[in-house]
């Protein structure tokens, strides 16, 4: 069976190329490339095509997706179709394809990926999915469990969302409570306010070491000093309202402006991350920019960048 691997020049690194010297004859390499980044060819690859397509936003994305439907119609579906990119953007085309005329197409960031046998395979995604059924469904009600928390302190949308994802990210890790301190550190100034309120859901998610006597003594005396701390504030105590700092206020409306444009939760999370980061930073925006190029590819990364550069 022929197998073919598209690979987008934009997105990839330019040495490439030299992880195609060890194909077969029936391996067949297509580069897709535009006048911003000529195509560099190698004497050692075998059956090697270039072609070479139109600037310009997703110009390399919709070639290649052409191209792999023309291959897939000239071998009547019988080959094995290999986009070459960190372009996330491809897999979604790939998915249907796969799960509508079953065509044996992939992404990889590789031209050579070491491929399980069908019966590992098997093997391997019926334990994943034993294993995975359990633990879902606590992670689901782990993730109500936070929003839950974060909505009834008054935090609005879309905060409570934001801070379960940034929980469920580190579900079942056995430094659960230090992982979510460390990401909502950065993600909030105000993050110990926030973990403050999540901290008791995840507490009842994680196994706690049995205390020895004197750590039990100590604990008490601890909450007796504290017990009579919350009496004594609670008679001066005013009810405030959960306004969050200006940098939260920013996060917030990126966060809203990302999800009007209908990214997903993963993609919000990093994109708020990395802006929030460098918005105090000489240089800020333009790190951010860059740090977006280098995860989601040139055209993608500069379409993100515009959403959010008027907010930064």
């Amino acid at each position: 069976m022929n197998s073919y691997y598209l690979i987008d020049y934009e997105n990839m690194p330019k040495d490439v190329l030299k992880e195609c010297s060890d194909l077969g004859e029936d391996d067949c390499v297509v580069l897709f490339y535009t006048k911003n980044r000529p195509a560099v060819a190698l004497s050692e690859v075998k059956n090697l095509r270039t072609y070479e397509v139109p600037t310009g936003s997703q110009s390399a994305d919709m070639n290649i997706d052409f191209y792999a439907g023309y291959l897939a119609g000239k071998n009547n579906g019988k080959c094995k179709i290999v986009i070459v990119s960190k372009d996330t953007g491809y897999d979604k085309v790939i998915t249907t394809w796969r799960e509508k005329e079953k065509l044996d197409i992939s992404r990889s960031e590789h031209v050579k990926v070491k491929t399980e046998s069908k019966k590992e395979k098997t093997k391997t995604v019926k334990k994943d999915t034993e294993k995975s059924k359990p633990d879902n469904k606590k992670k689901i009600l782990f993730n109500q469990e936070v929003m839950q928390a974060v909505s009834k302190e008054g935090y609005e949308s879309p905060v409570p969302n934001a801070v379960a994802q940034a929980c469920s990210k580190h579900f079942g890790s056995e430094s659960l409570l230090k992982d979510v301190k460390d990401e909502l550190k950065s993600m909030y100034e105000n993050y110990l306010e926030v973990y403050k309120v999540v901290e008791p859901v995840l507490s009842k998610h994680i196994e706690k070491p049995k205390k020895t006597e004197s750590e039990k003594k100590s604990k008490s005396q601890t909450k007796k000093a504290d017990d009579s701390k919350k009496s004594d504030s609670t008679k001066t105590k005013t009810v405030e309202s959960k306004k969050l700092p200006e940098k939260t206020e920013i996060n917030n409306k990126i966060q809203q402006v990302l999800s009007k444009n209908n990214l997903e939760n993963d993609d919000i999370i990093f994109v708020t991350k990395t802006a929030v980061k460098n918005i105090t930073k000489e240089n800020g925006k333009q790190m951010t920019c860059n740090a977006l190029v280098k995860k989601y590819g040139q055209e993608r990364g500069v379409e993100i960048y515009n959403y959010i550069k008027k907010l930064i």
